[in-house]
């Protein structure tokens, strides 16, 4: 019972990391810019996570193996292109969109996996999509026969099939090996492929880093945390589970931008946020 109840605190802790956490790298996207962005987090996860490597029953070998080294690559192309997406469109419109990560992360643990879903757990998920869809758009979709897709949908698509890839590799192998070492091992080998290029533009990066020393810091650490809640949480509940308790953090990410970057929603942009509310209430219940 004990482990039940920590691995659903940890799909939440997932939900609090990743909205705060993406609301930050926003910030961060648009200050330095998105190379220097996915280098600080790596850089200063790898330097947090080191004491508890030492400790970890995986060994250090495993840092090459495939699953790590898939794993890293997925997060690589899920940070450049994200965090393009954030720094030149609105929060609150790129997020909804990525959400699309759920019923298709979903539908490939079941697939690849073989995870059991319950029909009622399908419901609330698909609910919780469906209210994450509604803020995705930007004319009425109860009057208008042409639906207008807000800018920057498509490109979310794209992005929503990164993040899945990246979601289900990481809990692969944070099954597979220690929760820490997979963490840990994803920051330093893309700190170590971003090295050459941060040192070529060290100049403006450090620039940039002596402004906003702390905004830098603080996020590197929520978005570490947020990473490593999702992936102990996956080592005790199934993956698509996880996943849809930790989607949440679309709500909450959205909500920070409208409060600190006075970006608007519709009416309808609202009943979609009440709607993945309900879903995502109703699914904790399920579990």
């Amino acid at each position: 019972m004990l482990t039940f109840t920590m691995s659903v605190l940890f799909a939440f802790g997932a939900f609090i990391g990743w909205g705060v956490g993406d609301f930050l790298i926003q910030r961060c996207a648009r200050s330095g810019g998105v190379t220097l962005t996915v280098w600080v987090i790596s850089a200063v996860g790898s330097i947090l996570l080191l004491p508890t490597i030492l400790l970890s029953p995986t060994p250090f070998s495993a840092l090459w193996s495939a699953p790590i080294l898939i794993t890293t690559c997925a997060h690589l192309a899920n940070g450049f292109f994200l965090f393009w997406l954030f720094k030149h469109i609105k929060l609150s419109i790129v997020q909804p969109v990525i959400s699309l990560e759920l019923p298709l992360g979903v539908l490939a643990a079941s697939l690849i996996f073989h995870e059991i879903i319950a029909p009622e757990q399908w419901t609330f998920i698909l609910i919780i999509f469906g209210g994450l869809l509604l803020l995705s758009v930007s004319a009425n979709p109860f009057k208008t026969k042409r639906v207008r897709l807000e800018e920057g949908v498509l490109l979310g698509l794209l992005g929503a099939v990164i993040s899945t890839t990246m979601n289900l590799s990481t809990g692969a192998s944070a099954e597979q090996f220690d929760p820490w070492f997979v963490i840990w091992g994803i920051n330093v080998l893309i700190a170590l492929v971003l090295l050459p290029v941060v040192i070529k533009k060290r100049s403006s990066f450090f620039l940039d880093l002596r402004r906003k020393p702390k905004l830098f810091l603080s996020m590197s650490v929520i978005d570490n945390a947020a990473w490593l809640s999702f992936s102990f949480g996956v080592v005790f509940l199934p993956i698509s589970i996880v996943l849809g308790l930790s989607q949440g953090y679309v709500l909450l990410s959205v909500i920070l931008g409208i409060i600190f970057n006075h970006e608007r929603l519709q009416w309808w942009q609202y009943v979609g946020v009440s709607t993945t509310i309900v879903g995502l209430t109703a699914l904790a219940f399920t579990i």
